[in-house]
């Protein structure tokens, strides 16, 4: 019959290679305890966004990914609306980005984002890069919205003696957008100079003309009158004009 200290010295030896495997698993394992495992445990970088607003308008800030990144900003002449305006999430070290995009209310349109706020841009969206070499940081985000006015206006009008819908952007035909003959409809734009804005016409369901619309200095910003995208019948033409 084996004595005892073998049968010791085996049972901590087991013990001691579970422990040793608990230990390496802990490295990985984003749960495991700093105060267990100090070395082994990975240090989580926290990212901090604060966004606020500037300018007559209103509109929303929110998130892509609303489920990490909890930004869903409303604000209002400048102001928060006591939405969730700030946030802080962690991130296991190894970088990455999001991305944060501004949405106006009607009446108003969204004029850009404010200097250094974003890492890149594109339109109304604001991309924020970060990588583990920054540590702790927090990006300070800054949207602005200002008011529609004859500047800031596209007027669709139908010139045919047929029903019409006009569409700007990526709008798709809907009853909001079907204009009887003389019609018109105002559509709130960018005003940043170089802006190009496409416009379509349907009839039937058909896209029968379309054209492209660019903000110049000239002819836009400072104009009493706003821009007219003009729909004529004939063999359907639409071309864009300042009056």
């Amino acid at each position: 019959m084996p004595s005892l200290p073998p049968i010791r010295a085996l049972l901590r030896l087991v013990a001691l290679s579970a422990f040793a495997l608990l230990a390496k698993g802990c490295a990985t394992d984003p749960f495991c305890d700093p105060e267990f495992d100090p070395e082994g445990c990975p240090s989580f970088q926290q990212i901090g966004v604060h966004v606020t607003g500037t300018g007559a308008g209103s509109g929303v800030v929110q998130a892509e990914d609303i489920n990490t990144v909890q930004i869903d900003c409303a604000i209002h002449a400048g102001v928060n609306q006591g939405t969730v305006c700030d946030h802080t999430f962690s991130d296991a070290g190894g970088g990455g980005s999001f991305r944060l995009v501004a949405t106006a209310d009607p009446g108003s349109v969204f004029v850009g984002w404010g200097p250094a706020s974003c890492s890149q841009v594109t339109g109304n969206i604001c991309i924020l890069d970060f990588s583990a070499s920054d540590g702790n940081i927090v990006f300070s985000v800054v949207a602005q919205f200002g008011l529609a006015s004859n500047a800031d206006l596209l007027t669709l009008y139908n010139g045919t003696a047929g029903n019409a819908n006009l569409v700007v952007g990526g709008e798709t035909p809907s009853a909001s957008n079907s204009l009887g003959p003389s019609q018109t409809r105002d559509v709130a734009i960018p005003t940043a100079i170089g802006t190009i804005v496409s416009v379509a016409a349907y009839v039937g369901g058909t896209q029968v003309a379309s054209t492209a619309c660019t903000v110049t200095a000239a002819a836009w910003q400072g104009a009493s009158n706003p821009l007219v995208a003009l729909f004529t019948e004939g063999s359907y033409i639409l071309t864009c004009s300042n009056f």
